[in-house]
């Protein structure tokens, strides 16, 4: 079994300026200076400065230096992360991002699974998305108890619950693999 166990929402970004310390946070900006990349005895930081309508605010990096490879200057992206305020101003710690133009894996209710060993939400997020594609589940249901109480296809199911576009229809998918789940007893 590999469903999610939580969801984030992600259907709205909200200005960094109102946002509090250590909150989880969808936001955009756009990136105004080169990353600055420094190593320490642990690992290294990669810093950057971004505005977002007027506000400045810092992402910051630790132990992922590639990431100054795929942050241009003047590009807009979106950033999931924790907010971090002090008295050097506001900044997002270990963000996720993505393009702004090309943002899938940020939009929308982003499932989280439970992860095992080194694999990332991300790598599970594109696996399960992929798997869900191609297989495409039959149910075991006789279609007459199907029609008489008005269930839901499995296939689209198993896709709302790995995809869905409201916690509603997550929920009534949820269910409808519950009840096909019995029926396999």
């Amino acid at each position: 079994r590999c469903f999610p166990k939580t969801y984030l929402d992600m259907r709205e970004s909200q200005p960094l300026k109102y946002a509090y310390n250590n909150d989880m946070v969808l936001t955009c900006g756009k990136l105004m200076s080169l990353p600055s990349v420094r190593y320490f005895r642990r690992g290294g930081m990669v810093k950057a400065v971004c505005e977002q309508e007027g506000f400045i605010f810092s992402i910051v990096f630790f132990n992922m230096p590639y990431v100054a490879n795929n942050l241009k200057v003047g590009e807009e992206n979106l950033f999931y992360g924790r907010v971090k305020s002090d008295f050097n101003g506001v900044s997002l710690i270990n963000p996720s991002y993505e393009l702004l133009e090309r943002a899938f894996r940020l939009k929308g209710i982003v499932p989280q699974y439970q992860l095992k060993g080194s694999l990332t939400q991300k790598c599970m997020r594109d696996a399960v998305r992929l798997a869900v594609d191609i297989e495409k589940p039959k149910s075991i249901i006789p279609p007459s108890l199907l029609a008489k109480y008005q269930l839901k296809d499995l296939y689209s199911s198993y896709r709302d619950v790995h995809n869905p576009s409201s916690f509603q229809s997550e929920k009534e998918s949820a269910d409808r693999i519950a009840v096909e789940e019995y029926f396999a007893l």
